[in-house]
């Protein structure tokens, strides 16, 4: 990386030369060169803090050496420290704005600090930059998903869907994005599509199941969840959403059980609290008039608000309570 960038910068200063730059500016330059060249060796012998030393002292000598800038930018970000990764990137793009790397690095970096709208705006100039970069349009697409700003994240996944067909990712986010605009058979399609091209993704088997409980189609639901699970037992989720399923079909022992794998997974899983609390208290108005299953309901009900207090719907059943008048599903609650 470092040498490759150095070549680059050796090009330039002879070019310099040849235009009778003068010597004290070439004096700098030569010098802010040969930290940088230090800087490359050391990161080749995984010295990163002399490395970013070297670094340091190049700036010092020429404070506008986008290379030196963009290296430090790619030191940090390797080394998972995203806050100076986007300091030295952002000094990278203001010194030269049509660095494709130093743009799309610094949308990586915003992604992942959760600075969703700087990481748009950044992502969006290196597509601009590059409007054929599958990871850049893809990227892009997912920030725009994740600010809940469909129109523009179904745009990039379908020009990321375009470029490189063959990645299941796409079709995964596409589902997401159908799903969120209740268009429920597109979802499904997608979700399809995705599993067909990767059939090793637990979570697409839990988004695909949980479409088809909002269809009501419990069979479906329940074969796409027990998948889920069969391929990563330990994923809370998949537990969660097999025990509504099997709730809303009145299974309730089965239902249980599964909730109580979900939380022994995952104690901070407000849905999986509350499906347990409602299954419990189903059991006990319809028949097992047992008090011990009332009890842990209400346990369970209130340790769910806990962790979730925005569930208007279960507080008022807290607040209202009476063994008459309690009637909820997992689904009412959960919004």
């Amino acid at each position: 990386m470092f040498r490759k960038a150095f070549v680059v910068l050796g090009l330039t200063m002879v070019a310099m030369a040849g235009g009778g730059c003068g010597l004290s500016g070439m004096s700098r330059t030569s010098r802010a060169a040969e930290h940088y060249a230090s800087a490359a060796i050391l990161m080749d012998d995984f010295q990163i803090e002399s490395a970013l030393a070297e670094l340091d002292k190049a700036i010092a000598l020429d404070d506008k050496m986008v290379l030196a800038y963009s290296a430090k930018g790619d030191i940090y970000r390797l080394e998972g420290r995203y806050d100076q990764a986007a300091e030295s990137y952002e000094r990278a793009v203001e010194l030269d704005p049509v660095s494709f790397h130093d743009q799309y690095s610094l949308g990586l970096v915003y992604q992942v600090l959760e600075k969703l709208e700087k990481a748009v705006k950044a992502y969006y100039r290196a597509c601009l930059l590059q409007p054929e970069h599958y990871e850049a349009n893809f990227n892009l697409s997912t920030c725009y998903l994740q600010l809940d700003k469909l129109d523009e994240a179904q745009e990039y996944c379908r020009r990321a869907m375009e470029l490189d067909p063959s990645r299941a990712q796409t079709k995964v986010n596409m589902g997401v994005i159908h799903d969120l605009r209740k268009n429920y058979d597109e979802a499904i399609q997608s979700y399809k599509r995705a599993i067909e091209q990767d059939p090793s993704q637990p979570q697409v088997f839990v988004n695909l199941g949980g479409v088809y409980l909002k269809r009501q189609k419990y069979a479906e639901a329940q074969k796409n969840l027990r998948r889920a699970v069969q391929l990563d037992p330990d994923l809370a989720l998949a537990r969660e959403r097999l025990g509504l399923c099997l709730y809303r079909q009145r299974k309730y022992e089965a239902a249980l059980a599964e909730y109580e794998q979900a939380l022994g997974l995952d104690q901070q899983s407000a849905a999986a609290h509350l499906g347990a609390g409602v299954t419990q208290m189903a059991m006990y108005l319809q028949g097992q008039k047992r008090e011990e299953l009332r009890n842990r309901a209400l346990e369970h009900w209130r340790r769910s608000l806990q962790l979730d207090p925005d569930q208007p719907n279960l507080q008022a059943i807290l607040e209202k309570y009476t063994e008459q008048e309690v009637k909820v599903t997992p689904g009412e609650s959960e919004g």
